[in-house]
């Protein structure tokens, strides 16, 4: 099965983060299912439900983004990971609020605590979350040597050695999917003399990947520190558990003010855990999804890396995720030991240094334990998995996963071929501010959007559900009353 999350914050004509609160014509955000929002109010989020195919997903997508698109005034999409031009003073960013019950109270509690502890700039960054679970029909026929049967607790360790190998492989993912080499200065990123400035506005690292995956992006120095364990379920929830249910000393300064955070512990929630890649479960309402995790096991994975691909108004290429399924099943069959502690810090290592360097030829890395010049090792991982990509493509009359991989072996030949390669010389080239470009995408993919078709099924589903979400939020406020 096959899902998305993206972000995408909603601007004015001028590429300014919108004042407004949540469009009506968008329905509750905190009970429609498929446009909800994230850390602030204009930064919304779609959700498409799951799918057997990464082609029914993207379609649904396309299709929330025509509903949206209809449903705004005069107001875009931001087209880009790092946020739109953002107001002088940190607290004028506004948090998401989701009304008057208990629930949508407590939601705004979690951002306002997660703003005092990362920067509320920080949280404008948006992004893409591809989720994948595994079909135990098909895995049993390609892969009988796994002994997979159809009790889902007898599945996760297969998760976990996808999750394990994911992380070997991360800085190949950041390289090929990295969209954001540059930001506007509203974003007023530390040590900005590290930058290299364009016109008068905009910021950018020369061989930047994604800044979003870097330290001034969507990441936490003190969630870096915690031990979270990949080396099976229980070890999983066990670390996870420590850091929901412990104390952080500096985080108790900020509980002495009433409302600023649900508690002063290194994780408010098991969701603050910013990690690339978690294990998650289908949750019914008031569970934990530590207790879901435990009584149910994985449900499916989430992969949080990507950025937005600005070259596709739906903010995602199809070809991207082809090759992340193609990366997934080979991961999921090829062997995966626990990580040492030297592994992991070899492998943070060499992420930085692709974060800011990944487009420098000749730079090089340790793969696997070696140094390998980084640009030959992500062709000869991409060109290994040809066969897989034959297998996936086999009787379906298409060529799909064949040409996801062929797409990605172009862009280690051509750096300049990778999102963020693209972004960075339509900047540059064109003598364009960041802003600038932001705006001009939006205004193209507001008309491309308008002028798509509706798939009237869908348009009656999410018509219907929205509708459906005000009144349920109604509901909840008025038996609270």
């Amino acid at each position: 099965m096959h899902g998305f999350e993206k972000e995408g914050i909603r601007i004015t004509p001028e590429g300014f983060l919108s004042p407004t609160l949540h469009p009506e014509g968008l329905g509750s955000s905190l009970m429609n299912p498929y446009i909800t929002t994230d850390f602030t109010e204009p930064q919304l989020e779609f959700r498409t439900s799951p799918s057997d195919t990464l082609c029914l997903s993207l379609h649904q997508l396309k299709q929330i983004h025509i509903y949206t698109t209809k449903a705004l005034k005069d107001e875009c999409i931001w087209p880009f990971s790092m946020p739109p031009e953002l107001p002088a003073k940190e607290e004028d960013i506004p948090l998401a609020v989701y009304g008057s019950s208990a629930l949508g109270k407590k939601k705004t509690v979690y951002r306002r605590g997660i703003g005092f502890r990362y920067g509320r700039r920080k949280l404008t960054i948006s992004g893409v979350h591809y989720n994948f679970s595994l079909d135990l029909s098909w895995f049993k026929c390609d892969f009988p040597g796994k002994q997979v049967n159809d009790d889902p607790l007898s599945i996760p360790d297969c998760y976990f050695n996808i999750i394990r190998n994911l992380h070997r492989k991360i800085f190949y993912l950041t390289y090929l999917f990295g969209a954001s080499p540059a930001f506007d200065k509203s974003f007023k990123a530390p040590g900005i003399n590290r930058f290299k400035r364009h016109k008068s506005s905009t910021y950018y690292g020369e061989f930047v990947t994604s800044f979003r995956a870097s330290e001034i992006g969507y990441t936490s120095e003190v969630q870096n520190q915690l031990p979270i364990n990949y080396d099976s379920l229980e070890a999983y929830i066990k670390s996870l558990g420590y850091a929901v249910f412990t104390c952080n000393p500096d985080y108790l300064k900020i509980s002495s003010h009433a409302c600023n955070q649900l508690n002063p512990n290194y994780l408010q929630t098991e969701h603050e855990l910013y990690a690339h890649f978690r294990p998650k479960q289908q949750m019914d309402s008031g569970v934990r999804l530590l207790d879901a995790l435990e009584q149910k096991g994985v449900g499916y994975l989430e992969l949080r890396l990507p950025d937005i691909d600005p070259e596709y108004p739906e903010g995602i290429d199809p070809y991207t995720m082809g090759f992340l399924h193609l990366m997934i099943l080979d991961c999921l069959m090829n062997e995966s030991p626990p990580l040492t502690n030297k592994e992991s810090k070899e492998i943070h290592s060499a992420h930085q240094e692709i974060i800011w360097n990944g487009r420098k030829k000749g730079i090089g890395i340790l793969v696997d334990g070696k140094s390998r010049p980084f640009h030959d090792a992500g062709k000869k991982y991409c060109e290994g998995l040809y066969r897989l990509a034959e297998k996936m493509d086999q009787g379906k009359g298409s060529d799909f996963y064949q040409e996801s991989l062929k797409r990605q072996i172009g862009k280690w030949e051509s750096p300049e071929l990778t999102p963020s390669g693209k972004l960075l010389s339509d900047l540059l080239d064109n003598n364009r501010e960041f802003i600038e470009s932001g705006v001009e995408i939006a205004d193209k993919n507001v008309q491309y959007f308008s002028e798509c078709k509706y798939d009237p099924d869908f348009r009656e589903e999410i018509e219907t559900q929205t509708l459906l979400s005000v009144k349920l939020q109604r509901k909840l406020e008025a038996c609270e009353e």
